[in-house]
């Protein structure tokens, strides 16, 4: 699969502990308006993502560290909002189930399912909360056909 880097939120992205705390990029669901529209008629406009498909959110572990303890958790939200820093107006579209920091290993898929229908604002981003000894990188990204989606190791490839 083909990730449409307009469509990645975060990629080999290191989390650790804190939170909750924005991660990597935003999209913004309102750069397509057409020139001439004031902002604010524009984005009164109900957003269907993905056309006539649903859209998905797979957040995958990239590289897991083996150093994590049993009392090690995390979870992730996926936040619209009208800012950038995903803080202004928010809503919260998901959060995943809590993962154990123990229970993690590369290529594990954390989360992976449709979005929800909801009020989008401009932008549409990843927030995470967690308390890990070790932190371990992930990947998180909007696509149409998660059933395909298979990491490889970079080792692994040509």
């Amino acid at each position: 699969m083909i990730v449409d880097k307009r469509l990645q939120l975060i990629s080999n992205t290191v989390v650790a502990t804190g939170g909750p705390t924005t991660l990597g990029d935003q999209i913004d669901l309102y750069s397509d308006a057409p020139s001439g529209y004031a902002t604010q008629q524009y984005t009164s406009q109900f957003r269907n993502l993905g056309g006539d498909q649903d859209m998905y959110l797979v957040i995958q572990v990239s590289d897991a560290n083996s150093a994590a303890v049993t009392t090690d958790t995390c979870l992730f939200s996926l936040v619209t909002a009208t800012a950038t820093d995903l803080t202004t107006n928010a809503v919260t579209l998901l959060t995943t189930p809590k993962v154990q920091g123990t229970t993690v290993t590369t290529g594990q898929v954390l989360y992976k399912g449709a979005l929800p229908m909801g009020d989008y604002k401009r932008y549409l981003g990843l927030r995470f909360t967690g308390t890990l000894t070790v932190g371990f990188k992930v990947d998180a990204f909007l696509t149409d056909d998660p059933a395909v989606y298979k990491m490889y190791n970079q080792a692994n490839i040509g």
